[in-house]
């Protein structure tokens, strides 16, 4: 979108805070040059980060992403939407991505190449589809909601669909008129089964509580190690961590945050 982005991904590595990380910080250097200011680009609030625990809320929250400029009232279709996206026909297949020229780095050529490429693919849950089949069922829900749309805004008088080339128009410094409510809801977990998003609220109490007592230990000289899931002091403080469901007879069940 034109001042926040979604990204729906797997993160097996435990590689999403340093992605963020660097994707706004040099996403943050380029648009500042490109806009010729200066300053915060990105909000100071943390990114809300979400666990989509089945299926379901996984195909729900996709859809979301995708038909956002849709439902805004931007475009009519998700094609139309002329900016970064990742869509269901682009799964499978290269899609390279070119360093802008104004943006001149020195030194460490490998970390900023001049050209990325990188081949995305639909989550492993449909893993036992083929790719052809994944790829025909989100277009075939991508084509439904935004038929629903259409239905919805027509029936509002006076609605009408931006289009790209307003869109372009719009001026970077511009910000919206009504402000975001403050203090709402930003969810750990997103799910459609009350006793899997049960089993992970309580896995997650569970590796909080482990989580502080190896942290006292840490800071009392120890070399304890964390349980699984610890990023922070493996990262910067190059700590051990239990491996998912051995080790600590407390650790939490991290089965159920497995897709179901």
């Amino acid at each position: 979108m034109s001042n926040h982005h979604h990204i729906c991904l797997t993160d097996n590595n435990g590689k999403r805070s340093n992605f963020l990380r660097d994707f706004h910080h040099f996403t943050t250097k380029v648009l500042n040059k490109a806009l010729r200011r200066r300053e915060s680009l990105w909000s100071s609030s943390a990114p809300g980060n979400t666990l989509l625990l089945d299926t379901d809320v996984v195909i729900d929250t996709m859809l979301y992403i995708w038909l956002n400029p849709v439902q805004a009232g931007l475009v009519t279709k998700v094609d139309d939407w002329n900016h970064l996206q990742i869509l269901p026909k682009n799964w499978g297949k290269s899609m390279r991505f070119k360093r802008p020229d104004f943006f001149q780095v020195t030194g460490d050529s490998e970390r900023f190449p001049k050209f990325i490429e990188i081949v995305p693919m639909p989550p492993k849950m449909f893993s036992h589809l083929s790719l052809i089949e994944v790829i025909a069922y989100f277009e075939k829900r991508i084509a439904d909601e935004e038929l629903r749309i259409r239905n919805e805004l027509k029936k509002k008088k006076g609605t009408k669909v931006m289009g790209m080339d307003s869109c372009y128009r719009q001026s970077p410094f511009s910000s919206p008129k009504a402000g975001i409510p403050m203090y709402t809801r930003n969810p750990r977990f997103s799910g459609t089964k009350v006793n899997v998003i049960s089993s992970a609220i309580e896995g997650m109490t569970s590796f909080w509580r482990i989580y502080k007592k190896r942290l006292e230990e840490f800071r009392k000289g120890s070399k304890t190690n964390f349980p699984a899931g610890t990023i922070m002091m493996r990262e910067r403080f190059g700590c051990s961590f239990e491996k998912l469901g051995r080790g600590d007879p407390h650790q939490p069940n991290y089965v159920c945050f497995q897709f179901v």
